[in-house]
């Protein structure tokens, strides 16, 4: 017997109750961490520590039948296999573009997005083989929790800065790379930042976690009402893409089931909370005061007057309104068209002046080409120079599907898209009647990635290995 799983049975070859409550604090832990993302110990992210858990997790049980559960994604198992394939080919025969990483070097980030990828597929090996050991309702139950947790902390994190007690110490380098992300910026609205070092980046770890309150096994729960801490905190960091995203996913999911016959009056509850949510959450509202007039320069003229913005999109983004501020922009956006939103227009402009990719550019040899393009097109002059626009950082490509495009080129997209394919057609077929509030969880996910992350996440490991998961027990 394998020493790895001997260790969770006892005599009888059983899984003992200690043993499992091992394991499923292990799980806990490790989704817990994976929302600390402003934070390091011993300069290792905790992130990066939840996905050490993870590994942990899969040698001791997650192993177990991996091949079956393997093949519940198997379409998406192909492309991960034949994107580390093409990525290592590339690695070895082809250059690596030159890049002046602030604190890291070229081969070290390219490793690091192996790394990232290889630690998702364990994940959601993880879950489907946590859902076989335990109930569905303690999986649930335990994201709830975490999404409590987690969305109580952003809450004590934001209201810090309003009130002027100490917020949370963060030691780990922010996405600006100078050091701690900056929080406090004059003539700028506070913005929930909570335990991640974006707001962005908490709207993405919340959003699919809100539908679980919903969940039948709560339905005559305390637990159901809690759900206006997670909406409020969602609410206070701003997000466009994780506000509209939760809302297309309940008007499509609730259009499905009416279509169907079946009317889910409890999913119009969270989308009117968040609309009241944003309009009494103005009382929280709250804008850092200007500098001094003799502060400027060497500051901008705009961290002195806070009367004076970049462009009305800046304006909506600093409005005192929080309704304003989301909605407003949404209807900037429609009015200027999709390719209004900065990431689009980089994609858009890599994409307009490049070749067909046929085999892609390698995991994270995308990512440098695809800046040294930006790079190019967007260099600031200055008095005896030019210099880039973010000097040192890699530009984010925020779409998932673009950056699947570059990394793993067009034939790595096609079978990429055979998954999404397969998987959303099954998850309507099998989940939209019992398991409403997972169909909303994985459409906002999904509709997130057009805009915000470009690489898999904790999170959506975590639903599309439940969700697999559930789609198998159902045929």
């Amino acid at each position: 017997m394998d020493v790895r799983f001997h260790f969770l049975k006892d005599t009888k070859g059983k899984l003992t109750a200690l043993k499992k409550n091992i394991l499923i604090f292990l799980f806990f832990l490790s989704i817990f961490l994976s929302a600390l993302d402003a934070f390091s110990l011993f300069s290792i992210p905790f992130p990066w520590i939840g996905y050490s858990i993870s590994v942990l997790i899969f040698s001791l049980y997650g192993y177990k039948d991996s091949y079956k559960n393997i093949k519940k994604f198997k379409y998406l198992f192909i492309w991960f296999v034949f994107t580390l394939f093409t990525s290592l080919i590339i690695l070895i025969f082809f250059d690596i573009p030159n890049f002046d990483f602030r604190n890291t070097n070229e081969i070290n980030y390219i490793l690091l997005r192996f790394v990232t990828l290889m630690f998702f597929i364990l994940t959601l090996i993880n879950v489907i083989a946590l859902h076989k050991l335990f109930d569905l309702k303690l999986i649930l139950r335990i994201l709830i929790y975490t999404s409590l947790l987690v969305s109580t902390l952003s809450l004590i994190s934001y209201l810090s800065f309003i009130f002027g007690y100490q917020d949370f110490i963060r030691n780990r380098l922010g996405t600006n790379s100078f050091g701690v992300q900056k929080i406090k910026d004059a003539c700028t609205i506070l913005r929930n930042y909570g335990t991640f070092r974006e707001p962005s980046f908490l709207a993405v770890w919340l959003v699919p976690t809100i539908p679980l309150f919903f969940n039948k096994y709560f339905s005559n729960s305390f637990l159901k009402y809690l759900f206006i801490i997670p909406s409020l905190s969602l609410v206070l960091t701003r997000s466009l893409t994780g506000i509209i995203s939760i809302l297309i996913s309940i008007f499509f999911v609730f259009v499905l089931l009416l279509i169907n016959r079946e009317i889910k009056i409890i999913f119009l509850i969270p989308v009117v909370s968040i609309l009241i949510v944003s309009t009494f959450g103005n009382a929280l509202s709250f804008k850092f005061p200007a500098l001094e007039a003799s502060q400027c320069p060497p500051n901008s003229i705009d961290k002195c007057d806070c009367s004076i913005y970049q462009d009305k999109k800046d304006e909506a983004k600093n409005s005192d309104n929080i309704n304003s501020s989301i909605y407003k922009r949404l209807y900037i956006l429609y009015n200027e068209g999709i390719s209004s939103y900065e990431n689009i227009a980089r994609i858009n402009n890599f994409i307009s002046d490049s070749s067909i990719i046929i085999f892609g550019n390698g995991l994270g040899r995308a990512n440098i080409i695809f800046t040294n393009d930006f790079n190019n097109r967007n260099r600031l002059d200055s008095e005896t120079s030019q210099k880039d626009q973010y000097p040192g950082l890699i530009v984010s490509v925020n779409n998932l599907y673009a950056n699947v495009y570059f990394t793993s080129g067009i034939i790595g997209l096609f079978i990429f898209f055979v998954f999404l394919k397969s998987y959303f057609l099954n998850l309507i077929k099998h989940l939209i009647f019992d398991y409403p509030e997972m169909v909303i969880s994985v459409f906002s996910i999904f509709i997130m990635y057009f805009f915000q992350g470009e690489e898999f996440t904790f999170i959506s490991a975590l639903f599309l290995g439940l969700t697999l998961s559930l789609i198998s027990d159902k045929k």
